[in-house]
């Protein structure tokens, strides 16, 4: 009887440390995101006047390498830093009440992991009596681009009723914020006895192309998720090829403002006007390519249940 209550006790507080302790490995296999939160792991139920950390990875899961990233803790009631560790990073602030508290990176490099460790310690005044429901509130920025192109076949209808070459836009790349070109000169051709769509336009002829911006990341738009990107006038950039296309007024970019996502997509689009010009051939493929940058920040929020001793 009495190793019964012995076995009893020791699964009790097998399971409390269990509840104790949170560990999640979140496998990341949609890139969108760039910068993911890896292998996190921290103890939620805590007493007054102990410590606690959270540990953490952030992972650059694009191609490329990210500039500019930043983790901020800008909100921690409840406890008082003992120390922030952020590995091949800049700590900016002391971490004491009314200061930064930060890990600036000025570069991750593709698939590459940087460590971060806050250590935590409940302020001694905090669960004296009742339980109590802490919160740190971090958020993570980076600056991303992305660049978009499509070829469209220009004919000379004067020689040819369709082109021979064929046009289409670049992948859309990663990132969450992401772009879909869309010429309005859709048109309908015979190709191996099926009918498909393809996108033309005529020697001296004028067609418009949309811009469509969207978002694209895992994470929610929300005060406790990602924020809404602005992606402004300067940070778009229109090319192509003049001797080729002559852009027609009025075109959007790089005059108009957006907020994305947006309830009303026309709101995240840019749209532009062109005319094909005679080109030195009876059909040519006409590259018309945008770039774009802006800065992505997601917002994380860690709940801890802080009881009396």
């Amino acid at each position: 009887m009495r190793n019964r209550w012995i076995w009893l006790t020791l699964l009790i507080f097998i399971i409390f440390l269990a509840g104790c302790t949170n560990q999640q490995t979140p496998t990341n296999g949609f890139k969108n995101d760039v910068i993911t939160i890896e292998d996190y792991h921290t103890t939620r139920a805590l007493y007054s006047g102990s410590t606690t950390k959270m540990d953490f990875y952030i992972k650059n899961n694009n191609d490329d390498k990210i500039g500019n990233v930043e983790v901020n803790f800008f909100s921690k009631n409840c406890f008082s830093v003992v120390y922030l560790s952020c590995e091949s990073g800049e700590k900016i602030g002391s971490c004491n009440e009314g200061d930064e508290c930060k890990c600036v990176f000025k570069d991750i490099e593709s698939r590459g992991l940087r460590h971060i460790v806050l250590q935590l310690k409940i302020k001694s005044d905090v669960a004296k009596q009742v339980k109590t429901e802490c919160l740190v509130i971090f958020s993570v920025t980076y600056n991303h681009t992305g660049t978009k192109y499509f070829n469209i076949p220009i004919i000379d209808t004067n020689v040819m009723d369709t082109p021979s070459l064929t046009g289409g836009q670049s992948s859309s790349g990663y990132g969450p914020i992401l772009l879909d070109i869309q010429p309005l000169v859709e048109k309908e051709t015979t190709i191996g006895g099926e009918t498909v769509k393809q996108y033309w336009g005529a020697v001296d002829q004028i067609f418009e192309v949309d811009f469509k911006f969207t978002y694209a990341g895992t994470i929610p738009i929300g005060n406790t998720g990602a924020e809404k990107v602005t992606l402004s006038p300067e940070n778009v950039k229109l090319s192509y090829p003049e001797n080729y296309l002559e852009l027609q007024e009025p075109c959007d970019v790089g005059k108009k403002s957006m907020i994305i996502p947006d309830t009303d997509e026309r709101r995240n689009t840019l749209i532009c006007t062109f005319k094909a010009l005679p080109g030195e051939q009876s059909e040519y493929l006409a590259q018309i390519t945008v770039d774009y940058s802006y800065t992505y920040k997601f917002i994380v929020t860690e709940t801890f249940e802080v009881f009396p001793r």
